[in-house]
């Protein structure tokens, strides 16, 4: 009888073991509004999430990468597409507290940027349905702009896209309140994701801080602004403009 019980409580330790290390694999388009446009005619990017119950990556789609946009030609509409100049990619893993992001301040100069944060999350009452998922609604201040997130208990992992995670489950939709960012998800599936093969295949030893970057970036600012000069001595950079600085991350 005592065996019986053993085996039978080894089976069941197993078996909620794997279901709480399966991989979810989520696609999103993303959307920056750099232009003050409706969002109906921003060209939207894909990414995919791959989560398990301590990691998480959020990649620019190699397949979708090329941005979709529809553009009217003698009265029909072809479609045509804009290549994207580097892949993105946003790694966090809930066992230490670096967020990795690949950026790029132009298509030669390319680092792996170490982040460090911690989202301050209000969990409000209201729901809705996000892909057959009932989601709750979260909200947060992030560096300069506020964002609200729907998240779904379903899927029990505190991640999701770009750099938002450490909600009780997996963010389906975020949005700003200036309509200049927003994020959906469009399909949800488990698929497997070898996260050690990633990690061993990127050498996240030779990450800089975000510091680091943005020192960086104003080198680069310069370097162009001089070789500008050049040809045009009295140019001048305005760095508090109102439009010289759409950053997503007002610093």
């Amino acid at each position: 009888m005592n065996n019986k019980l053993n085996n039978f409580f080894l089976i069941f330790l197993l078996g909620f073991s794997l279901i709480n290390a399966q991989n979810y694999h989520v696609i999103y388009t993303q959307k920056i509004n750099f232009d003050n446009f409706n969002f109906e005619n921003v060209n939207a990017k894909y990414y995919d999430l791959y989560v398990n119950n301590k990691e998480s990556l959020y990649i620019e789609n190699k397949e979708l990468k090329d941005t979709i946009k529809l553009k009217k030609v003698d009265g029909e509409i072809n479609l045509t597409k804009e290549r994207t100049a580097t892949q993105k990619l946003f790694y966090f893993n809930k066992n230490n507290t670096d967020f990795y992001i690949n950026s790029y301040i132009s298509n030669e100069d390319n680092y792996l940027v170490r982040d460090v944060f911690e989202h301050n999350w209000k969990i409000e009452n209201e729901t809705k349905m996000i892909l057959n998922q009932k989601c709750q609604k979260a909200s947060t201040s992030f560096r300069g702009r506020n964002y609200t997130a729907w998240f779904s208990t379903k899927i029990k992992y505190p991640f999701g896209p770009w750099k938002m995670n450490g909600l009780p489950g997996i963010i389906l939709e975020v949005y700003d309140d200036q309509n200049f960012f927003k994020i959906d998800a469009v399909k949800i599936s488990k698929d497997h994701f070898d996260f050690d093969d990633f990690v061993k295949n990127t050498n996240l030893n030779s990450s800089i801080t975000m510091q680091e970057y943005k020192v960086k970036q104003n080198q680069k600012s310069e370097e162009i602004l001089n070789q500008l000069r050049k040809t045009n001595p009295n140019i001048k950079l305005d760095k508090n403009c109102d439009t010289c600085n759409k950053s997503l991350e007002i610093f």
